[in-house]
């Protein structure tokens, strides 16, 4: 087995699930019923137009490290395809023993209520129709014109001929992407998803029912759907590259237990992350636009998370690296 399968699982907040399980399962008995947080929102004509009203909501954005954003009409317009695939690929026993090479695959997590299919860009065509393909690369269209904006307001400092050096394969659209489907069994007694951070750039994530709670400037809110929008959270890449807290957070989320509902689906979400390749460095941004690098690869990066979790040195909410 490939040490690159632990690497990847860390990226979902998968591999640390039984270490933060009691922990997780303490705080939904403690704080119950949350406040809604109050995210900003990002519609596609301020997106596109780059307008000043964008700068402000962008940076409250970065600092909140989750946001909304407006469906592109693209995405719109293909969402009944993945709304098909998300209600049923969990029935599907051949696709769950697909042989995806790792870390692509299934995921049958003991200590939650989730089950996940995660694939990479080489198993797009072969997993999904034609149509569910061009909905993924919408999503990457957003991602990484969402990069775009962000780029020269949390990091000034640095030139726009050296943003691909800074995020290698991300505005080349040839990074190490993953499109996720998550299914949410409510027979299970426990929790949805544990705590975790994101360990990549950026995750587009749908959703449309409750569930998903998330730490906001040092508080613990619940993120509600909001109808025609994704929702936006910032991973352990990007705040390391931007390597100034006060500029962007990569957010500490959770799904906290699902009911079963009468006469209702059970919760879904899917979405897409984007990291660098696997061999590619993980860098970080000096305050004189320096690029140094933080890692050699973004496995080497990703194995660090997973030592220091276990050694203690890092807690899964924790934010240094």
């Amino acid at each position: 087995m490939k040490p690159i399968l632990a690497v990847y699982l860390i990226l979902y907040g998968l591999v640390v699930f039984t270490m933060c399980y009691a922990q997780a399962q303490e705080q939904e008995a403690v704080h119950g019923a949350r406040q809604e947080a109050q995210l900003v929102s990002i519609n596609q004509k301020e997106l596109h137009e780059n307008s000043p009203l964008l700068t402000e909501t962008l940076l409250t954005a970065a600092q909140d490290g989750i946001f909304y954003l407006e469906f592109s009409p693209a995405i719109k317009e293909r969402l009944a395809t993945a709304h098909r695939f998300a209600y049923s690929w969990y029935h599907n026993d051949q696709l769950k023993s697909f042989p995806f090479q790792e870390p692509s695959g299934y995921y049958d997590i003991v200590s939650c209520q989730g089950e996940h299919l995660i694939c990479r860009r080489e198993y797009w065509h072969a997993i999904y129709n034609a149509e569910m393909h061009e909905l993924i690369d919408c999503f990457i269209d957003q991602g990484v014109l969402l990069l775009e904006r962000l780029f020269p307001l949390v990091l000034p400092q640095l030139s726009q001929e050296l943003w691909s050096t800074a995020v290698p394969g991300v505005f080349e659209r040839t990074g190490e992407f993953f499109f996720s489907f998550n299914h949410y069994r409510p027979e299970k007694q426990m929790i949805g998803l544990t705590p975790h951070k994101d360990t990549g750039h950026l995750s587009l994530l749908y959703i449309d029912e409750e569930g998903l709670q998330a730490r906001i400037r040092g508080s613990w809110y619940s993120v509600a759907p909001k109808e025609g929008f994704l929702v936006v959270n910032f991973g352990r890449a990007f705040e390391l590259l931007v390597n100034n807290p006060t500029r962007v957070v990569a957010v500490e989320h959770y799904v906290q237990q699902i009911s079963q509902k009468a006469e209702a689906e059970d919760r879904i979400s899917f979405g897409l992350f984007l990291d660098n390749g696997a061999s590619a460095p993980v860098h970080r941004i000096t305050k004189d636009g320096t690029i140094e690098r933080a890692y050699t690869s973004y496995d080497e990066y990703s194995k660090e998370i997973c030592r220091k979790i276990r050694e203690g040195v890092l807690s899964n909410d924790g934010d240094e690296l």
